[in-house]
């Protein structure tokens, strides 16, 4: 009864959720005092129900329950208890021992264990401080952390860019970014652009990279201490062409202008070193148990890959024949 109600509870909340888009999530609010556990939250059907038990009923229902109970409690206690019910009937009655009932029932139970299994693998798979420090050695450029500036210029993309494609427009419109004619919330992506190439221009022979950023950056943050910006790392969760940009560098070099939306992108590295494996020992580990799932599971795949002797068969099965025989 257990895997059924936990799969019509699913099944049913997905369908009864009216999920807001993410633009319009939810404020985030304080955290509440903690509730004891024998404190009534509820009454359904004439029966109070604890805290504990709705924290029970959420927890079994899924993750996707938790969302729905925050917006609409009612609603998902109404769900949950009519689930309970009808499944307490339909055990009554025996419903599944019945055919195909008892099959897709069964069926179900092996999909749920299985993933616990391969779960199970991954999760309780020993690894040794030597298979952490191997790793790390071997894959030293995934544990990566660049130091680096930034000057940031910015445009607006609804930007009327300047008329003509002729390359005295282009000196025009550089022209004019660097004259400050168009500050970042009015200037077009093509008048960004130029005024970037130009400044890179400069840095690389030899402009002090703290004083432009004082000059030209629209980055408020970075600004207001000479272009510094927070480590890079490889799991960083920044944009992969900006991650690329960094780590193809070498100390003191100056990057081309980076577009991003909104943006392009000046790069100074400073330094690059590895984080100590200390640091990175808890995300090795994981790395090193995803290996070893995907070599368990490519291990089953090939002791279990079948050699088919009757492909017409596959083509037209018998559905209505006499069932296999279970293995």
């Amino acid at each position: 009864m257990k895997v059924l109600f936990a799969f019509a509870v699913a099944a049913t909340l997905s369908l009864a959720q009216t999920t807001p888009p993410a633009a319009q999530a939810l404020p985030s609010a304080p955290a509440p005092a903690t509730v004891p556990p024998d404190t009534v939250v509820a009454i359904v059907d004439g029966h109070p129900v604890t805290a504990e038990q709705a924290q029970n009923l959420i927890l079994n229902a899924g993750p996707q329950a938790v969302s729905f109970f925050q917006r609409q409690p009612k609603e998902a206690l109404q769900q949950i208890f009519i689930m309970h019910y009808l499944g307490d009937q339909a055990e009554m009655l025996k419903l599944g021992e019945r055919s195909p009932l008892r099959e897709q029932l069964e069926a179900m139970r092996h999909n749920i264990l299985a993933e616990a299994m391969v779960s199970e693998e991954r999760n309780s798979y020993p690894v040794s401080e030597k298979q952490i420090i191997e790793f790390y050695t071997a894959h030293q450029a995934q544990f990566e952390e660049a130091k680096i500036k930034v000057l940031y210029i910015g445009f607006q993309s609804a930007a009327p860019a300047p008329k003509g494609n002729s390359t005295d427009d282009t000196a025009e419109a550089a022209r004019q970014a660097l004259l400050h004619e168009h500050p970042a919330n009015a200037r077009s992506e093509l008048e960004a652009k130029a005024l970037a190439d130009n400044l890179v221009k400069q840095l690389r022979g030899g402009a002090d990279f703290a004083k432009l950023v004082a000059e030209y950056s629209d980055d408020s943050t970075s600004k207001a201490v000479g272009g510094d910006f927070p480590s890079i790392k490889q799991a960083s969760p920044y944009p992969a062409e900006l991650k690329k940009a960094v780590f193809a560098m070498k100390p003191g070099d100056i990057s081309d202008a980076v577009r991003q939306s909104g943006g392009f992108y000046i790069i100074k590295l400073q330094e690059i070193k590895a984080q100590p494996v200390a640091d990175v020992s808890a995300q090795i580990v994981q790395h090193i148990r995803d290996d070893h799932r995907n070599e368990y599971m490519n291990a089953l795949q090939q002791r279990f890959k079948p050699q088919i002797e009757n492909p017409d068969f596959f083509m037209h099965p018998n559905l209505g024949g006499t069932p296999p025989p279970k293995p």
